[in-house]
């Protein structure tokens, strides 16, 4: 994404940066590629970050994770240990993931002046009770792991280290391979309660990879075949410093079982995802947290009971140029301690499924979820994303149906659920205007963006304007604005906001949008404009001064189209003009008039459809589908409020007849 500027003049020191990407469930992600070619795609930072590895068709890889905190966090990926004898962990050691807390990692080199060492051999041995060509060894201090804590490759089955006398855990890692030699599994075996003795000679510890014998699985309702498990195991040290060790795969995860260590705590947790059978009429899935257990259980099978379950009726749309019919489904979730990871799932599109998921969360977890409909197919082209940003939990038994992608996909403010920032929000004289990223489907708290590989310029062009009392103060790329020092007076602003993906050359429709809104500012405010407990505003800085919603007209559409965003014959579209909310909060004006046109030529001339007020806020349009088969039609929608407030959104390609 394109970041908006400061206006005409600097925030104070008290406020954020100026908004420049989508709101927090939607931010444009980052990547690094690893020298095994599989990539971390990661975006937030700190407590709201989350990350993922795929290879390089850009789906979940099996991998290790080593995350002992304040700048350093090993993602090592299981294609990785096919070679482990060229594996350099440095190269694997990822800072942008690291936690902030007390640093306790202390590479071997750095702890010779500072404490007597001893020299520890590890056997890591295959199934085959060979030396192990495919091992990793994760070596910590539980007496502080700020004396030592290491990812140690056992090459030809060996790792030797100094290491500073005291009391250690060591768990290996080893990657399993199916005939092709591609990654298909983990095996973790963890030794605690091991003692580096104040002595000479070579102390030898062995890691039998025969002893993982607990796979972890999960008994389910209905049949379904595991495509990731991720078992989290939570090793704190005597001190208190919580390392987390995760070990994640398509279904083959096996641990050795673990009981309380002596020193420090031990904890593991398991998180369970698996599809309905190949040809199930209806698809299904389901995505399961367990609750976290202390130490390590021998039996790793986990009952699923269909009472605990809330279900999600998802639908994925897609755009029409989409002709090999893939998308990808991203769901996970964040966490204490072990942050916020994510897999992706192919989908076929237009498709639905119902995704049972574990309901009432533990305190601190949040699901998180996106779609993406997977149109390039080049390195350089884009995907088109969604997100509807963060859902805390949901209640057991919940029914939940939505659509991904249902057009036409333009850019709105949103109506919001749930803890989230405000972007169109005025704080004392701080003012940001922003929208939900590029386009939004006909779900209004959808943020949606076109994203490109990590490395190649995104083709998507934006530009952001805002005029006050007819004259201009900001014109920048992104999505928004940041106006500082605003005049505490009854002002008109208007916010230009134009999107160009025409450049993306697998998107079709909505390849151009223009909206034009205009709002009056009072700075008396309106307590219906107070922004709620539990969501925030950057605009408030660190102070702890109130936000107020702005009162900025949205539009929700639901165009009878079909999966592909295709119409037959004859368009009907749903009309809602509202305002941006936060649990109900916001602007209640009433709108006062919609119009809706259309245009078969691109936009040379325009013909009105018959719209029809049907309720509050409500209308109707009805309209003929005259141009030719396979034409695109453009859409030019106009709303009033009864505040003063206007909409004019014009979308080229709107949506395809069929």
């Amino acid at each position: 994404m394109a970041g908006s500027s400061p206006v005409y003049a600097a925030p104070s020191t008290s406020a954020s940066p100026p908004p420049a990407a989508p709101r927090p469930g939607a931010v444009a992600s980052s990547s690094v590629t690893l020298p095994s070619g599989d990539r971390v795609v990661y975006q937030g930072a700190s407590d709201s970050q989350t990350y993922s590895v795929v290879g390089r068709d850009g789906r979940t890889v099996p991998f290790l994770k080593f995350d002992p905190g304040n700048g350093h966090d090993y993602v090592i990926p299981a294609s990785a240990l096919s070679n482990v004898a060229s594996l350099d962990a440095a190269q694997y050691d990822l800072p942008q993931l690291s936690r902030a807390v007390e640093p306790p990692t202390t590479q071997a080199p750095r702890t010779s002046a500072r404490y007597p060492l001893h020299i520890v051999q590890i056997n890591a041995n295959d199934l085959a009770s060979a030396p192990a060509q495919n091992a990793l060894s994760f070596v910590m201090n539980v007496d502080s792991a700020r004396k030592f804590a290491a990812v140690i490759p056992d090459i030809g089955g060996v790792a030797r280290l100094a290491l500073p006398v005291g009391n250690y855990a060591i768990y290996t890692g080893f990657a399993e391979y199916d005939a092709t030699g591609q990654a298909i599994g983990i095996r973790l075996v963890l030794q605690d309660n091991l003692v580096v003795p104040d002595a000479s000679g070579v102390s030898m510890v062995t890691a039998d990879e025969r002893t993982a014998t607990a796979q972890v699985s999960a008994a389910t309702p209905q049949p379904a075949k595991s495509d990731n498990v991720t078992l989290s195991v939570i090793r704190t040290d005597a001190v208190g410093n919580a390392i987390p060790i995760q070990a994640v795969a398509s279904g083959n995860v096996f641990v050795s079982p673990q009981d309380a260590p002596t020193i420090g705590k031990l904890g593991s947790q398991v998180a369970w995802d698996g599809e309905s059978p190949a040809g199930t009429h209806s698809p299904y899935r389901y995505d399961l947290l367990f609750p976290q257990t202390a130490n390590v259980p021998a039996n790793e099978t986990y009952p699923v009971a269909a009472s605990g379950l809330a279900s999600l009726h998802y639908t994925f749309d897609t755009d029409a140029s989409n002709t090999a019919r893939t998308g990808l489904y991203e769901i996970g979730m964040r966490g204490p301690q072990v942050g916020g990871l994510v897999a992706y799932y192919p989908v076929t599109v237009p498709e639905s499924l119902v995704d049972y998921v574990t309901a009432s969360l533990p305190t601190g977890f949040a699901w998180l979820q996106s779609y993406f409909a997977e149109l390039g197919k080049a390195p350089d082209e884009a995907f088109a994303g969604l997100q509807p940003g963060d859902e805390p939990s949901f209640a057991p038994g919940q029914q939940v149906w939505r659509t991904w992608g249902h057009g036409p996909l333009a850019p709105q403010v949103g109506q919001f659920s749930g803890p989230n920032n405000c972007y169109t929000c005025v704080s004392g004289t701080t003012m940001g205007i922003a929208f939900n990223g590029d386009f939004t489907d006909s779900e209004p708290q959808t943020s949606g963006y076109y994203e490109v590989p990590f490395g190649y310029p995104n083709p998507t062009v934006e530009n952001f304007t805002v005029y006050r009392n007819g004259q201009q103060i900001f014109q920048g790329p992104g999505i928004g604005a940041w106006l500082s020092n605003i005049p505490q007076q009854d002002d008109t602003y208007r916010a230009a906001f134009d999107v160009d993906a025409s450049g993306v050359s697998s998107v079709v429709q909505a390849t151009k949008t223009h909206t034009d809104l205009t709002f009056v500012y009072h700075p008396a405010g309106d307590p219906q404009l107070t922004l709620p407990p539990g969501d925030f505003c950057d605009e408030a800085g660190s102070g702890t001064g109130s936000c107020r919603i702005l009162p900025l007209l949205d539009l929700n559409y639901h165009l009878n189209t079909d999966g592909t965003n295709t119409s037959h014959a004859v368009s009907v579209l749903n009309l809602t003009v509202g305002h941006e909310s936060y649990d109900g909060q916001g602007s209640q004006a009433p709108a006062t008039s919609a119009k809706v046109e259309v245009s078969f030529d691109g936009g040379a001339t325009w013909t009105s459809a018959a719209t029809v007020p049907t309720a509050r806020n409500h209308y109707l349009a009805i309209w003929p589908d005259t141009g030719a088969k396979g034409s695109m039609p453009s859409l030019r929608v106009t709303a009033t409020d009864s505040i003063g407030g206007s909409i004019t959104q014009t979308i080229t390609n709107a949506y395809t007849i069929g």
